[in-house]
Formats: structure tokens, C-alpha cells, sequence
């Protein structure tokens, strides 16, 4: 019995002092925005080379197979038009929910990683000043990232993006390319990413002078 009061006792102590809190830092007024999902048509940049193996072939003759792995999806949830409470309470912001796919391509020996992510395009938009539907999305292939010399690629506004590059690949061309490029640093740093949304990777350079193509 004893127990039992004290057990009510505690309870209503919590309560009074939440109430009190409550009221001295002030509501928090904020709203859930919806969920932001990654578009269908973004998802063709990856989808058609689920699970499939290309060839490459460096200027030695040297080749390597390239496996992409499964599409895999999730979400985040994240934050924006956080403004903060006053007497030290904290911040209060608005919530919404965001999609994301990823893909990762990687060589026979280990060597060569490629990591694809579609997210939203948080960079160049604000979720706070978009409509769910409205929202674009971004496309970013990260080349070995793990590493110290990882290079990564970016497009933003993706339902925009028009490739119109061609590029010769060990006497390989390719149209309609993405087209990244970097000095290098070191001899065996990735300095190059080539991609078409037909092919997915054709080519990538390593240093100055290696450039490894797709067999086509």
C-alpha cells in the first residue's frame, strides 16, 4: 500500500513538473511536411543494371568485371525551419520524411568501388518551400570513396539534366555521357568518371593516363 502511494506520488510530481515546463518554454507549434519520394522517372538512372556484370578493358589489354548490386531503397528523417525556443528549450522545427535508392558496382578484384545514391535535391531546394511532388531529386556516383583519393560526381535538379557530351574511350565512343574529371594527385587516384543512363559506368581514369572502357 505504502508502495503504491509513494509509486502516485512520483507520477504526479513528473506530471506537475512537465506541465511547468511546458509552459515555461511554450508549445512547440510545428508540422509534419509529408513524405518526399524519389521519382520514378529518377529511378531509371539505376534500375535497368540491377544485378548485372559489365567488361572493361584498360590500354594493356588488362580487363576487369564490374558486378552492380541490388536496387535498395530507404528513408531519413530529417529537419528544417528549425527555429529556436526561448529560456534555452531547445529548437522547434518542422518534419518530413525523405526517400533515397543506392546501388553499388564493384570490380572482380576489390580495386574499383562505385557507390550510386538518388536522394532529393536538398542542395538547390528547400523541402519547407516545395510541395512533396515538386521536389527534384539529385544523382551522385562516389568512385572509391572509402579511400583517401575517393572522387565523387554530382548532378543536381535531375529531371533537367540533359547529357550531350561524347567521349572517346580507348578508342570507344560514347554519346549522351556524363562526364567527371579531376587532376591528379596520385598515380593510381580516380581521376575520371564516365556514365550514360543507357550504359550506366562506360569508362574511369585513374592518375593521368590509365583509362579503363566498357567492352562493347
Amino acid at each position: 500500500m505504502r508502495n503504491s502511494k509513494l509509486t502516485t506520488m512520483i507520477l504526479a510530481s513528473i506530471l506537475l513538473l512537465s506541465g511547468l515546463l511546458t509552459g515555461c518554454c511554450g508549445e512547440c507549434d510545428n508540422q509534419f511536411l509529408g513524405d518526399y519520394l524519389v521519382r520514378d522517372s529518377s529511378r531509371q538512372w539505376l534500375f535497368p543494371r540491377a544485378n548485372t556484370t559489365r567488361i572493361f578493358r584498360n590500354q594493356l589489354g588488362e580487363t576487369t568485371t564490374l558486378a552492380y548490386g541490388e536496387l535498395l531503397g530507404g528513408q531519413e528523417s530529417l529537419l528544417t525551419n528549425c527555429e529556436e525556443l526561448p529560456r534555452s528549450c531547445g529548437l522547434c522545427c518542422d518534419e518530413y520524411v525523405a526517400d533515397f535508392i543506392g546501388m553499388t558496382a564493384t570490380s572482380t578484384n576489390g580495386d574499383y568501388v562505385f557507390q550510386f545514391v538518388i536522394r532529393k535535391d536538398l542542395i538547390q531546394q528547400n523541402a519547407a518551400d516545395e510541395r512533396p511532388e515538386d521536389l527534384d531529386d539529385s544523382f551522385s556516383i562516389d568512385f572509391n570513396q572509402s579511400t583517401i583519393s575517393g572522387f565523387r560526381c554530382e548532378l543536381f535538379q535531375l529531371s533537367t539534366v540533359e547529357l550531350n557530351t561524347t567521349i572517346m574511350l580507348n578508342n570507344k565512343t560514347f554519346s549522351k555521357a556524363l562526364v567527371c574529371e579531376d587532376e591528379a594527385v596520385l598515380p593510381n587516384m580516380p581521376t575520371g568518371i564516365y556514365f550514360t543512363k543507357e550504359e550506366g559506368i562506360v569508362g574511369w581514369k585513374l592518375g593521368d593516363d590509365e583509362i579503363w572502357a566498357l567492352e562493347v
